[in-house]
C-alpha cells in the first residue's frame, strides 16, 4: 500500500514538474513570438492537465460566468479525440446543436449525454490519394494526414437550398495542388432532425471552389491548408459568404 502510494505521489510530482517546465517554455516562446514552440506547450500543457484530472481553461472560464445582472453556469462537452484549436465549426438546425471537428466528422449535442456522432460522412477531399503522392514523390518534405481542414458548417433553410453546408481544403492529386471548397448536403423538408439523416461522401454536391488550384511548396511543408479560412455565413434569401486565404509557404 505504502509503495503504491509512493508511487502515485511520484507520478503526481513527475507530471507537475513537466506541466511547470511545459508552462515556462510556453512563457519564454509566446515573448519572443516563437510559434511552433508556443504551440507545442499549448497542446501539451492541455494534455497534462487532463491526465491528472483538471478539467480545461474552458471549463473552468465558462462554469461560472458573473454579468451585470446574472450569473451564468455553464457546462463544457469535450471528446478526447478532437482538438478546438485545429478548426472545426458550429452551426443550429432547429433544437439541434451540431459540431464538425477538422476531420469532418460531424456531431450534435445532447445535453446530459454531450456530443453524438451522426450518421453523416463528410465530402471527398483528396487525402489518401496525396498521402500516397507524397510518400512516392515528395519523400524529403513534410506531408501531414491533418493538413487539411473542415473549416465549418451551416444549416441553412431557403427557398432555393435546404440542408448542410461545409467548408475544406480539397487536394487535387492528379494536378497537385489544393484549393478551399463549398459542399452541400440536400436535406428534405420533411426531415426536422439531424438524428434522421444518414449520408455518405457521394452525397455531398460542390457549391463552390476557390481559383487557382494552389501548387504544392517547393520546400518544407508540401500544402497548408489549415491557413485557408473557411468561415461561411448565410444571408437570407440567397447569399453565402466564405472567408477565403491563399497562404503558401
Amino acid at each position: 500500500m505504502k509503495r503504491w502510494l509512493a508511487g502515485v505521489v511520484l507520478c503526481s510530482c513527475v507530471l507537475a514538474a513537466v506541466a511547470a517546465g511545459v508552462g515556462a517554455l510556453g512563457y519564454f516562446s509566446h515573448r519572443e513570438q516563437i510559434a511552433p514552440l508556443y504551440g507545442l506547450a499549448e497542446r501539451v500543457i492541455r494534455k497534462v492537465r487532463r491526465e491528472i484530472g483538471m478539467p480545461s481553461e474552458t471549463a473552468v472560464r465558462v462554469q461560472r460566468v458573473e454579468t451585470a445582472f446574472l450569473t451564468l453556469l455553464g457546462t463544457t462537452y469535450t471528446r478526447d479525440d478532437n482538438d478546438f484549436l485545429n478548426g472545426g465549426g458550429l452551426t443550429q438546425w432547429g433544437e439541434d446543436v451540431l459540431m464538425i471537428n477538422h476531420h469532418g466528422t460531424i456531431y450534435y449535442l445532447e445535453e446530459g449525454n454531450g456530443l453524438i456522432e451522426s450518421g453523416i460522412r463528410p465530402p471527398e477531399t483528396g487525402i489518401a490519394g496525396y498521402v500516397a503522392l507524397a510518400a512516392e514523390k515528395y519523400p524529403d518534405q513534410w506531408a501531414k494526414e491533418d493538413a487539411l481542414r473542415f473549416m465549418d458548417i451551416e444549416f441553412i433553410d431557403s427557398e432555393a437550398f435546404r440542408g448542410l453546408i461545409s467548408s475544406y481544403t480539397y487536394i487535387d492529386v492528379a494536378n497537385e495542388c489544393y484549393r478551399s471548397r463549398l459542399a452541400g448536403l440536400r436535406i428534405a423538408a420533411d426531415v426536422s432532425s439531424i438524428k434522421d439523416v444518414q449520408a455518405g461522401p457521394d452525397d455531398w454536391e460542390i457549391v463552390f471552389e476557390t481559383s487557382p488550384c494552389l501548387e504544392f511548396n517547393p520546400s518544407r511543408e508540401l500544402i497548408v491548408g489549415y491557413m485557408g479560412g473557411g468561415r461561411v455565413a448565410f444571408k437570407a434569401p440567397n447569399l453565402l459568404y466564405m472567408v477565403s486565404m491563399s497562404v503558401q509557404n
